[in-house]
C-alpha cells in the first residue's frame, strides 16, 4: 500500500467515530479533507466556510450558489470534477447520494467511495454504505 493511500485510511480511521458537526466534520469538510489527502488539495476549500448550524449553513450554501451562479450543488461540483459513469464508484472517488440524513441544507449528501462501500457522515459515525443507482460519481484525480 503506498502511503497516499495509508494516510487515506488513517484519516479514515481518525474520524471513523466522529459525530457530525456543521462546519467540522460534515459531509463538505469530510469529503474535502479526504480529496486533500488523495490529490494533495481539496476540491472544496472556498466551499468550506464558518458555519455552525444547520441555518448558517444553508445560508452559505445559498450565497455560494448565487456567487458561483449554480443552480445546486451537484452542478457546481460537476464544474470542478470530472463526473464518473459506473455502477460503482472507483476508489477515492467522491459521491453523491439524495439526502440520507435529516438535515436537509443540500439535496444530496457527499461521501468518499473506500473499497467496495462509500463513507458518509452521519449523526454519530461514518457509516459505510453500498454505492446505489441514484449515486453520482466524480473523480477526485
Amino acid at each position: 500500500m503506498n502511503d497516499t493511500k495509508q494516510q487515506f485510511f488513517d484519516y479514515i480511521e481518525s474520524v471513523r467515530h466522529k459525530p457530525f458537526v456543521w462546519g467540522s466534520h460534515d459531509c463538505l469538510t469530510f469529503t474535502n479533507n479526504a480529496c486533500r489527502i488523495l490529490t494533495g488539495k481539496g476540491y472544496a476549500d472556498d466551499w468550506v466556510g464558518s458555519y455552525s448550524d444547520a441555518r448558517s449553513a444553508f445560508r452559505w450554501y445559498k450565497g455560494l450558489l448565487k456567487d458561483y451562479g449554480f443552480e445546486n450543488i451537484v452542478d457546481a461540483t460537476d464544474g470542478r470534477l470530472s463526473r464518473i459513469k459506473s455502477i460503482a464508484p472507483p476508489f477515492g472517488s467522491l459521491v453523491a447520494r439524495p439526502h440520507i440524513t435529516a438535515s436537509n441544507v443540500t439535496d444530496v449528501a457527499f461521501g468518499v467511495a473506500v473499497s467496495k462501500k462509500v463513507a458518509f457522515v452521519d449523526e454519530q459515525s461514518l457509516v459505510f454504505l453500498t454505492a446505489t443507482q441514484d449515486d453520482i460519481f466524480w473523480s477526485l484525480k
